[in-house]
């Protein structure tokens, strides 16, 4: 819903935007686009991230969320025995948003760790604006 929402939004808006946000897209192919993406792929990939997860796309699991502990008894949080997973949402997005904005940080989780599994820059913002739509909703 989210990802329509948006789509609504930059069809109307920012059609040249929509139009960029679906070349991007086009740069990358697997078997979840091929079979998910055809009519409106800005809208259709959004169930990538979760269809490759079962199909060695793992790699992005923990960016879905960002658990947070929560405690009660205002427990100050260095006495308490809690682990903490920096590979989240919170971290991923604003690293996918900056290098889709043209501003990549080629050192940061979100690149690295995409361009591993791309053959290309280009493909690898494909996986990037995938990831970025399916986390909006997410959050949503």
């Amino acid at each position: 819903m989210t990802a329509r929402k948006a789509y609504e939004i930059l069809k109307t808006s920012n059609p040249s935007a929509l139009k960029k946000a679906e070349d991007i897209l086009t740069k990358f192919s697997d078997y979840s686009t091929q079979k998910h993406e055809s009519d409106y792929p800005f809208v259709e990939c959004v169930t990538w991230p979760d269809d490759i997860k079962r199909i060695g796309g793992g790699w992005q699991s923990s960016w879905h969320f960002d658990d947070q502990a929560i405690f009660g008894d205002n427990t100050p949080i260095d006495q308490l025995d809690v682990k903490v997973e920096l590979k989240n949402i919170s971290t991923v997005m604003p690293q996918l948003y900056n290098w889709l904005d043209g501003k990549p940080d080629t050192s940061s989780l979100a690149y690295t760790t995409v361009m591993k599994h791309s053959k290309s820059e280009d493909e690898g913002k494909a996986q990037a604006l995938r990831l970025l739509i399916h986390f909006y909703g997410d959050v949503h």
